[in-house]
Parts: structure tokens; sequence; C-alpha cells
């Protein structure tokens, strides 16, 4: 297949290096440095396992979910992951296992905004898959699947107050695109910084701020899950950005990342042809009758797009 031949391509010109390497070394080398030298040739002999790999050998995908970003990441009644990004890794698996000919386990590992990034960029994870928007910043750190959700920065506030004044208190989680976003759209609000969503919920019922800012999807997903939903909007009905939801992916690993890509693009594809199983995951989370029902014209959008693309590259 053709994730499995680029790999061996990967490795061959990985070896040719490490051998120029080592050549290279051995005519600089003294007589007398008979231990750097095979310290040296150790170290460039020594490769990090390709991901494909790994997970071929252990027969485990172990992945991070987010448990506190429903409808993409939470824990049901049991402490059981469930959403849609944690369908999307049962999707992947399925397809993994066909493509290396084998059964692949996945291992769900609850993990948070914060600390995902070193999880995956450490090879703590394969993969780490929930509410994280793809960003140039975040790209030095991880490399990003395509998107698979688009939604972007909207407010949670008692239904029928309305964002009548930049002059009110808005609570953000600190170091999120959604806090850098009102500070420069809403420059005169009073940033009130949050440790996440459930926290900021507390502050916004107790009255001591005026507004919860957060990806619509998340927000509307926290209202549904309060006693009383019908207290709460999310507002304005258009979010004031675009933030696009991707896979956190190990850097440089583009075997492991075509087949990530390749699984989530044959998702897509399903869901705008209406092939069941796909439209069955994706309306299970957001359609008319789904957990949290939202316009889905935005991703839909986004998928034709990035279908688009596939099908012109050669």
């Amino acid at each position: 297949m053709a994730a499995q031949a680029l790999l061996r391509l990967l490795r061959k010109r990985r070896q040719s290096v490490c051998l120029g390497l080592l050549l290279w070394l051995g005519t600089l080398a003294p007589a007398g440095a008979q231990v750097e030298a095979a310290q040296a040739e150790a170290l460039a002999g020594a490769q990090v396992e390709a991901r494909l790999d790994k997970i071929s050998r252990t027969g485990i995908l172990a992945a991070g979910v987010r448990t506190d970003a429903a409808p993409v990441g939470a824990l049901d009644e049991s402490g059981e992951p469930v959403g849609y990004a944690v369908d999307l890794l049962r999707w992947m698996q399925a397809d993994l296992s066909r493509r290396l000919g084998k059964s692949i386990q996945l291992e769900l590992v609850p993990t948070t905004a914060a600390e995902q990034f070193a999880q995956v960029s450490q090879g703590g994870l394969d993969i780490a898959c929930g509410s994280s928007s793809i960003t140039l910043s975040r790209e030095s750190k991880v490399d990003f699947s395509v998107g698979y959700f688009v939604t972007g920065t909207q407010f949670l506030l008692a239904r029928g107050q309305g964002l009548s004044s930049n002059r009110i208190r808005i609570g953000g989680v600190a170091g999120t695109t959604n806090e850098a976003l009102i500070r420069s759209r809403l420059p005169l609000a009073r940033i009130v910084p949050v440790s996440d969503r459930p926290a900021g919920l507390i502050l916004l019922q107790q009255g001591r701020i005026d507004a919860l800012a957060s990806d619509g999807i998340l927000l509307e997903g926290l209202r549904r899950s309060l006693p009383d939903p019908d207290a709460y909007e999310v507002v304005p009905s258009q979010p004031f950005s675009r933030e696009v939801y991707g896979c956190l992916l190990p850097k440089q690993d583009l075997p492991f990342r075509t087949q990530v890509n390749h699984s989530l693009m044959q998702f897509m594809a399903g869901v705008l042809s209406g092939e069941a199983a796909a439209t069955r995951l994706f309306d299970a989370w957001f359609g008319p009758q789904g957990a949290v029902p939202v316009d889905a014209d935005p991703t839909l959008a986004h998928f034709q797009q990035v279908v688009q693309q596939r099908e012109q590259q050669p």
C-alpha cells in the first residue's frame, strides 16, 4: 500500500544519511578516539520507530481524548469517553486495521488541553483528537490532520441579556484562541480568566461574569447539559471567528499523517455522498435529532473543500 511504500523509502533515505554521517565522522576522528567513534555510530544508527511500525508491532493505537468538551469529547454516565472525536477515532481504528491487515486495539487516554501537545510530541500518545483548533503557533509543536469540524468564538449568557455593551465582564479560558479574539474585537470588555468552561459556567450562574466565551459548539454542548438550558443562549448566531478542529499528530511522520488523513477524508466523502455509516456518525452528534443539533453548513462546506482538493491532487 502507498503508506508502507513511502515508509520504506523514508527508511532508505534515513539510512543513507546515517551512513554518510558515519563516514564523515570517521575521517575526523583521531586514532585514539575509538570510544567517541563508537558512540557516534550508535547515535547515527539509532532510529526513532515510525508510528505505523509501532502500532503494527504493538497492535495498539494510543489516542488522547478530551473529557471536558462535549459533544466533541466527554464522559458518559459510566465514565467511558464518548463524543464526535471519539467516534472518529474508532473510524480510524477500523481503517487502520484494514490497512495493516491485523486487528488494532484503540486505547483511549483522557488528556487535557495543556497536556496533549506534550504527550503527542514526546511519544506518549500516537494521536490526540478533541477540540484543538489548527493554528500556526501550535504547528511548531505538533503536526495536524486535516480539519474535521468548523466552529468559532461565541458567547454563553443569560437568555435575553444580549451583548449590549463592550463594557462587560467576559470569562475566557486562559491561553485559548477565544481569549485572544476577545481582546482584539472587544477591547473595552473586562476579561476574567477561567481555568475551564465548567469554572466559567459557575461564575456566569453566580452573576460574577456577564458572558462566557468559547467555541460555539462547546458552549451549546455545555448549555444543553444544564437542568435549565432554556435560561441561557449562545450568541451571536454567526461566530466571531472561524476555528477548524484537527487531530494532533507527531511531527514529520508523513506515512502516519497520510493514513490518518485518508481515514478522515474517507469519512468526509461518505458524509457528503450520504453513505450510511458516515452519515449516521455525523448526524448522531449534529443532525436534527442529534445530541447537539447545529448549523452544519460550515462544516459540510469544509468537507467539500477538503475532498475536492484531494481529488485534484495527482
